[in-house]
């Protein structure tokens, strides 16, 4: 990180002046910033913030004390909206605004502010989720609006994924080496890593074509019996 800019006193002129003036001002304007959260409150939708960026007062580095009771901007309305899983490690985006907030952020109604602070870092917002070059979306699709969730369970890693493209919707969800996907377009698709539904029906239907009886009790074959439940156990294998 680079020094703070000196100058010397006995050589400066009204230009220098003015440019460490506004240097001054300008460092202590708090608008955005990145953060990482720590702390999630699902009760009051507020989480504890880690900046990112370090501080430099007389050339030492500190950093920085995590903001505290910070809104977290939940996307939708009055009647809906789109909820996160536990952000806890997540980066995020930070808006300081440009008056004290604190009674609005009580009433969500018109308010006067009851302090004079301005750009502080108690009048703070977060939005989700700020992505790097070293954490980008894996696999990004520029053809969908998707929705995507990935988690660790029991040392298995889940994925849910829904795409909305313009003629079609899929659902997947993967996870200890299966994959099991739903596909909604002009038909229908439905499988996991070892079945499709419609592999399914079709081998029901060859079975019941080959349906033998025997010639003298009619009844069904041990080996037709066998071949059913072979089909049943592929099904219990695909549905629920």
């Amino acid at each position: 990180m680079a020094n703070i800019q000196t100058i010397d006193k006995s050589k400066a002129d009204f230009n220098d002046i003015m440019e460490v003036s506004q240097n001054a001002v300008m460092s202590r304007l708090n608008c955005h910033g990145v953060g990482r959260i720590i702390e999630f409150d699902k009760t009051t939708q507020t989480a504890t913030i880690q900046m990112m960026q370090l501080k430099q007062f007389a050339n030492e580095i500190y950093i920085p004390a995590p903001l505290t009771e910070v809104p977290l901007i939940i996307y939708g309305n009055e009647q809906s909206g789109i909820t996160l899983p536990d952000p806890t490690g997540t980066i995020c985006l930070i808006f300081f605004l440009d008056r004290n907030i604190d009674n609005f952020i009580l009433t969500g109604e018109m308010y006067q502010p009851d302090t004079s602070r301005m750009h502080d870092y108690s009048d703070c917002i977060a939005i989700t989720t700020f992505k790097t070059l070293v954490n980008p979306i894996e696999d990004y699709d520029e053809n969908a609006l998707t929705l995507y969730h990935n988690r660790i369970i029991e040392e298995i890693a889940y994925t849910a994924i829904i795409k909305n493209y313009a003629n079609s919707l899929l659902l997947q969800v993967s996870g200890n080496d299966n994959v099991s996907k739903f596909n909604i377009a002009s038909k229908f698709n439905m499988q996991n890593s070892s079945y499709s539904l419609l592999t399914l029906i079709e081998n029901l239907i060859d079975t019941i074509k080959d349906l033998t009886v025997s010639t003298s009790t009619g009844a069904v074959m041990q080996q037709t019996k066998d071949d059913l439940d072979e089909v049943k156990e592929h099904f219990q294998g695909l549905l629920e």
